[in-house]
């Protein structure tokens, strides 16, 4: 069944508009490497109108910038910058994200929105 896991002893940060696929882990807390009974705590900080896909992994201590793509399946164990998609295990950087052409805007509620390949005339 789908679901996400959130291990938040160091805190974890979703801000508005992201989005949160099946079986994502978000995970804030480890531990240490010599004494494994002792937690260590990073925070996590998934940044606005940042997509995270199914399956993947955020470690502790990473931040995924504001309309940032992580593919899924990955692992994320470094921070991803903003407009930034990344993919695997490690996460890899693979494209930045353009910016939205004006065409793509979206108008008023009562404004009709053209969709498809060809909204911006291509």
């Amino acid at each position: 069944m789908p679901g996400c896991l959130m291990m938040s002893a160091g805190g974890i940060t979703i801000d508005d508009g992201a989005l949160i696929a099946a079986n994502v882990q978000l995970i804030s807390n480890n531990h240490d490497l010599y004494e494994r009974q002792v937690i260590t705590c990073k925070p996590v900080h998934i940044g606005k109108n940042a997509w995270i896909g199914a399956g993947a992994t955020i470690l502790p201590g990473v931040t995924v910038g504001d309309n940032a793509v992580v593919g899924a399946a990955s692992v994320v164990t470094r921070d991803v910058e903003a407009d930034m998609i990344v993919v695997g295990n490690p996460a890899r950087f693979i494209k930045r994200i353009p910016p939205r052409p004006d065409c793509a805007v979206r108008g008023h509620a009562d404004e009709p929105i053209q969709l498809g390949l060809d909204s911006c005339g291509d």
